[in-house]
């Protein structure tokens, strides 16, 4: 595999492991983008379509900032931001019908979005499940050393968190902590017993 290619991937992971710990940016960036469509739509570029667009990556941007919240929601808010687009872009034989496939795009668009957060937050927090079932085990094959690598994991997010490091840096802090043990497990630990 090409190297920028693995570069580019990490790229990608660290942004999406960002908004998926930011969630109150998602919800910043989502009010931004819905005043900045606003303005330039409905002042600086009054009843031109230029930046129809940015009512998509409204919609996109709502499913990944709220995508904790119901689908009723999800669908009101698309209500008000089809309303809104409207008002700025008039068409001149606007239609019920045309009301309605608008709606129900956005509402498609943020629905996915929303489902594709869920998933990415599923992902992330299985991950650290594994990590801890893996430090669980860990502790366990010594009673002298049980909860310790859950007790390093605490102590090193706490200095972390001390050190105002990037939510980031104290994830990575937190695997490292749990799986500092790791080189004790033998070949004899992997075996699985025979039935």
């Amino acid at each position: 595999m090409d190297t920028s290619s693995c570069r580019g991937e990490s790229k990608i992971y660290k942004v999406i492991q960002k908004l998926i710990d930011r969630p109150e940016f998602l919800r910043r960036s989502f009010y931004w983008l819905l005043l900045t469509s606003m303005l330039l739509n409905g002042v600086i570029f009054r009843n031109n379509d230029y930046f129809s667009i940015l009512f998509i990556l409204l919609a996109t941007n709502l499913g990944l900032a709220y995508s904790h919240k119901s689908p009723v929601f999800l669908f009101l808010v698309n209500v008000l931001v089809v309303t809104i687009r409207f008002f700025f872009i008039p068409i001149e034989s606007l239609t019920l019908g045309i009301f309605i496939t608008r709606v129900l795009t956005y509402y498609v668009v943020a629905v996915i979005s929303a489902a594709l957060m869920q998933h990415a937050i599923k992902i992330k927090n299985n991950q650290l499940e594994l990590i801890k079932a893996l430090s669980t085990a860990l502790d366990y094959r010594d009673t002298y050393t049980m909860n310790h690598s859950l007790n390093v994991a605490r102590y090193a997010v706490s200095i972390a968190e001390e050190m105002n490091l990037s939510r980031g840096s104290i994830d990575s802090i937190r695997t490292g902590a749990l799986l500092h043990d790791i080189g004790k497990v033998s070949d004899e630990d992997m075996e699985m017993p025979h039935a």
